[in-house]
This record gives C-alpha cells, structure tokens and sequence, in this order.
C-alpha cells in the first residue's frame, strides 16, 4: 500500500474514534452536572433547614433573655429607690438636729453678748457721768481764774479798744458824712445826671492821684520799691472792687445766696472794673450787674468814674506800647548816614558818624532779635539772602535736629539757644555801632568781620548732615547791609568752633 494511501487511511480511523470518544465525554460531563446539580439542591434544602431551626431557637433565647433582663433591672430600680428614700430621710434628720443645735447655740451666745453690752453700756455711762462733771469742775475753775485775769486788765484793754474804734468810728464817719455832703452839693448845683457825673469824674481823679502820690513816693526808693508798690496798689484795687461787688450783690439781692457761677462773674467784674469799661456799661443800660435799677444820679456817677479809668487805662497800655517801641526802635537806622567809598564795605573804625551818635541808645538783646527776624528770607545785596536762622534754633527746636538738617554741608554748626546768638549779635553790634550808623542805605554796601566770643557758649556741630556733637562756639563771622528802607539787614552771622 502506498505511504498517502495510509495516511489517509490513520487519517479516517482517528477521525471517528475522536469522535466517538469526544461524544462519550459529553455524555459523561452531562450526567455529573446533572448529579451536581442534584446534591447542590439536596444540600441547600438541608442548609436552609438548619438554618430555620437555628433562628427559631435563637429568637425563643433572645426573648427569654430580654424578659429575664427587663426583670432584674425592675428590680434593681426598685431597690435603688428605695435606699435613696432611706438616705435622704436620714439626712433630713441630721440637718434638722444640727440647725436646732446651730440656733441653740447662737441664742445662747447672743443673750450673753447683749448681756455683756449692757453691762459695757452701763459702766460707759457711769465713767461718761463721773467724766462729765471732773470737765465741769474744771472749766468752773478756768472760767473762774479766766474772769479773775480778765478783771485786772479789763480797764486797760477796754480803754485801749474804745479809744481805738472810737477813733476809726469818728475818722469813717467824718469821710463818709463829707463826701456825702459834697456828692449832695453837685447833684444840687447840677442837677442828677450832671451832678452824678462831675462827682463821678472827681472822684476818680482822687483815686488816681492818691495812686499816683504812692507811687511817685515809691520812686524814691528805686525801681524794685516802685514796682512792688504798683503790684500792691492794683492788688489793693482789684480787691477792692471785687468786695464792692459783692457788697452792692447782697444790697441789690437781699435773702439771697451769690452762687458759684454768680461769684465767678462777681470776681471778673471787679477786675474789669479797673478799666472803667463795667461802669460804662451799666450807666449806659441803667441797670446793676445781677442787681437793681439806678437811678439817674447814680448812673451819670458810674459814667464820669468809668470814664476816668478807661482813660487812665488807655494811657497806661499807650505808653507801655510806646516804651517797648522805642526800645526796638533803638536799632533802626535814622536816615542820616555818610556814604561809604565803594563797594568793598567799610570796616570798622571807618567812617564817620552823625551829631546824634554819641547819645544814641545801645542796641539790646531784643534789637537783635527783630533783625535777626526780619532778616531771615530777606534779599541782599544781590542774590544773598538772610539765613541766620540756619544756625540758631527756633522756639521748641532741637539744636541738635537743626545742626543735621543740612546733609550738603561739610560743617554747620549752630548756638545751643537762640538767647545766646542774640546776646552775641547784640554785642557786635554795639562793639560796630558807629561803622553800622554809617552805612549807606543802598542795599549793596555790607559791613562784616569776624569776632571772637568770649566767653565761649556751647553749640553743636554736625558734618554732611551726621550725627552733632558738642562744640565750644568761639568765633563768628558776621555781615550787614542797610537796604533802601533804611532797614538794618543780617546778610549774614555764623559760629564756629575756631579759625
């Protein structure tokens, strides 16, 4: 047979018995699935009634249980209950003995105290009656041996004091019974209003002039003596004025208490009444501060005084004006000057000056300080321009925040207070004095130098805006100009340390 023949012959014979055996193998798996399937079902049954049986018996458990629990609990209750009912009427009890002990006790002790007070109280008041008549007996012996000293000078101290009042009484009653017999004279002669207001003025012409005659005695002894009697002149006034104020209060109010914002405007318009402008005003209105109406006389009497006043008041704050002026005005040029040669300057010792130089006023501390003032920002000559005040702390100024307030100067140094840099100017100037009174008054022509300070005043100096330490200043150099005004101008005026 040929070798294809008899492959196709194994090819044939294993075909069909791989196929008879894969149909064996079917059938086979079909009838264990099928036995599977049988037990699986056999064994779920039993499970499931095992299960049952299980679940019954734990429920039947479980509820017997919960019976058993519900009955102990009942039980435990019932007795907690009742032992608390026991505790509680035990600790009633007790509280109940220990108040009714506590109040015992308590009553008991406050019988005793009240029973010890008033044996306290007694004994105090036997010692207060045995005290009170030892101080009676012995006041009876001071009254008697004071009456029996009092006897022996009784004849010279009661002629004394009567002689004494009998004086003032008789030199009172004199001034008041003249002046009423003069006031009475005018408003007769003049009539109310008129006669109100001559007795008015002279009357304040009298006050001044017995003021006037104080202090021209005063004089006598020297200024201190003159202003200490002026103090004690206007103290004197203002009092006085007050008092009358609140005596006329009382007049015009009687019953009737001041109060305290009352007093307060009593107290002013007694101050106020040094100037006369209070008794003008109440002429005018016809009426008292906080009192009654006045009459015509008595309002042309508050007029004539308020007017004698407010005059001498007014003349006094003129002069005191006219007196601080002219001592600023010390250092203000004249208008008479001779011409410097040129435009250099002119240094002192050069120059000449007028008639009046000799006789002129020295310049003062407060001359210095107005042209240091108003110098200050002010042009000339050229394009200078004042700035003093870069080295002289103003008012409430640090010197030391002034002396490194300028980061682009090598060196500034500035004076510790501006009194210093002002007695220093005031001294130069003077020291320049006929040089100065020489300037022209071209706004171009300067004066200047540089002056030794002696003795030294301390300053602080700061470089490139750092921080300042102190200096001794030593030296200063210094400049003026006049300008066209007439004004005296502080070109210029910084310390330093030394050359």
């Amino acid at each position: 047979v040929s070798l294809e023949q008899s492959i196709a012959d194994f090819e044939a014979t294993s075909s069909v018995e791989l196929e008879a055996i894969y149909q064996a193998a079917v059938q086979q798996m079909e009838a264990f699935g099928q036995q599977v399937v049988q037990d699986a079902t056999a064994a779920g049954a039993d499970l499931l009634s095992r299960l049952n049986e299980t679940v019954t018996g734990a429920s039947a458990s479980l509820e017997q249980g919960t019976e058993q629990v519900a009955s102990t609990l009942a039980e435990g209750a019932d007795a907690f209950t009742s032992s608390m009912q026991e505790v509680e009427t035990a600790f009633q009890q007790g509280l109940d003995d220990m108040a009714s002990a506590t109040s015992d006790a308590i009553a008991a002790d406050l019988d005793q105290g009240l029973s010890e007070e008033d044996a306290f109280i007694e004994e105090a008041a036997q010692d207060a009656s045995e005290t009170n008549q030892q101080i009676g007996s012995r006041y009876d012996d001071l009254k008697q041996e004071a009456e029996s000293r009092s006897a022996e000078g009784q004849g010279e101290g009661q002629a004394m004091g009567s002689w004494l009042g009998d004086a003032w009484s008789s030199v009172t009653g004199f001034l008041g019974g003249l002046v009423d017999s003069v006031r009475s004279w005018f408003l007769d002669t003049f009539g109310e209003f008129w006669g109100g207001l001559i007795f008015g003025v002279l009357s304040g012409l009298f006050m001044l002039g017995i003021g006037l005659a104080v202090l021209a005695l005063a004089a006598l002894g020297g200024e201190i003596v003159a202003a200490v009697a002026l103090v004690a002149l206007l103290a004197v006034g203002i009092g006085a004025c007050i008092y009358n104020r609140f005596q006329d209060f009382y007049a015009d109010n009687p019953g009737q208490d001041v109060g305290f914002l009352r007093g307060l405007a009593l107290v002013g318009l007694g101050i106020a009444d040094m100037t006369g402008i209070p008794f003008i005003v109440e002429a005018a209105v016809g009426q008292r501060a906080f009192g009654r109406e006045l009459t015509t006389a008595e309002r042309g009497e508050r007029l004539g005084m308020g007017a004698v006043f407010l005059l001498a008041s007014l003349f006094s704050v003129f002069r005191a004006v006219r007196a601080r002026g002219g001592a600023r005005g010390a250092g203000e040029p004249t208008g008479e000057h001779v011409s410097g040669s040129g435009k250099e300057g002119i240094r002192p010792g050069e120059g000449s000056t007028t008639g009046d130089a000799a006789t002129t006023k020295p310049f003062s501390r407060n001359d210095a300080s107005e042209i240091i003032r108003q110098s200050e920002g002010s042009s000339g000559p050229g394009s200078n321009t004042g700035h003093a005040m870069d080295h002289i702390p103003a008012e409430g100024r640090d010197p030391i925040d002034l002396a490194q307030a300028r980061p682009n100067k090598a060196n500034t140094t500035v004076w510790r207070s501006s009194r210093q840099a002002e007695q220093v100017l005031r001294d130069i100037m003077n020291a320049n004095r006929e040089a100065l009174d020489a300037l022209p008054a071209d706004g171009e022509t300067t004066l200047g130098g540089s002056s030794v300070v002696s003795p030294t005043r301390p300053g602080y100096i700061s470089s490139f805006g750092q921080t300042a330490q102190p200096v001794e200043i030593s030296q200063v150099t210094w400049r003026f100009c006049r300008m066209p005004n007439g004004r005296l101008h502080l070109v210029h005026f910084a310390p330093s340390s030394g050359p």
